[in-house]
């Protein structure tokens, strides 16, 4: 990548080193680079975030409302039993304060969304025959649009949540896409989180349901001189579509000396400060 896109450090030992951070969360922490304008790099160990990127790359069309992602390569260590990947991607501004007074019913949008969607998550990434099933659910989720107890016809409102009984977990699932299709297409209708439907509806069109949406997952990326709410960290994601199966990030050993590769490969004398 150049020396330009490595993070910032602040302080470093022979067997560890310290760098500025943005912020952190459970599986992955955001830092600046050292002069790279707009990109940021992140270590992450979520292996349906990395699966994303890799997959961003193939996909034809690339969303607006979600950020613009570089390369990633796969880290050779693991953190608590999770393989970890450095990333690097647009930078984004405001994140998690996206939402503001008087956006209470996108916020209900995509809280429903996150919500609607965990049956669907589960069994996409769970099923032991794929093909057959993910094929079941996006035809559940055709029988569902218009009985999923969201639709109104006129504009967003205060959804009340349907209660009916599905016979199976393909059912639910297929419920959960039916309600994120119907949800998604009214945050077009507002300004402000228009290019975030967009891209999700675009998304859910190439097999890719993002689950994970909310507020923290926001926020604000420059585009042709103006801030644009997009997407930041689309974990948790749903692939309702075998032909992303297989893809992998490259290895970041595959480019470097046997040399170098040794002393990597060498078990560590401490831990590695985070």
């Amino acid at each position: 990548m150049g020396p330009g896109y490595m993070p910032k450090v602040t302080k470093h030992t022979l067997t560890s080193l310290r760098a500025i951070e943005y912020g952190h969360g459970s599986y992955g922490v955001v830092m600046p680079t050292l002069s790279a304008k707009g990109w940021i790099v992140k270590v992450t160990s979520d292996p349906s975030e990395a699966h994303t990127v890799v997959v961003y790359h193939k996909l034809p069309r690339k969303p607006e409302g979600i950020v613009r992602y570089g390369p990633i390569f796969k880290l050779p260590r693991d953190h608590d039993g999770r393989p970890m990947y450095v990333l690097w991607r647009e930078e984004a501004f405001d994140v998690g304060k996206v939402f503001g007074k008087g956006d209470e019913v996108p916020l209900y949008l995509m809280n429903s969304i996150f919500d609607e969607t965990i049956p669907t998550c589960k069994a996409a990434c769970s099923t032991d025959t794929p093909k057959r099933e993910l094929d079941e659910i996006r035809r559940s989720a055709t029988q569902a649009r218009g009985h999923t107890g969201y639709e109104d016809g006129q504009s967003p409102n205060w959804w009340k949540k349907f209660s009916g009984n599905f016979a199976s977990m393909t059912t639910k699932a297929g419920r959960g896409l039916a309600v994120a299709q119907e949800l998604a297409q009214d945050l077009t209708v507002f300004p402000k989180f228009e290019a975030i439907g967009k891209a999700m509806l675009e998304l859910m069109k190439q097999g890719i349901l993002v689950t994970d949406v909310h507020s923290g997952n926001f926020g604000y990326v420059k585009r042709r001189g103006r801030r644009i709410a997009a997407i930041t960290d689309p974990g948790n994601v749903a692939f309702l579509t075998t032909k992303y199966d297989g893809l992998k990030a490259p290895s970041v050993m595959s480019g470097l000396s046997a040399n170098v590769k040794s002393r990597i490969e060498q078990k560590p004398k401490s831990h590695c400060a985070t």
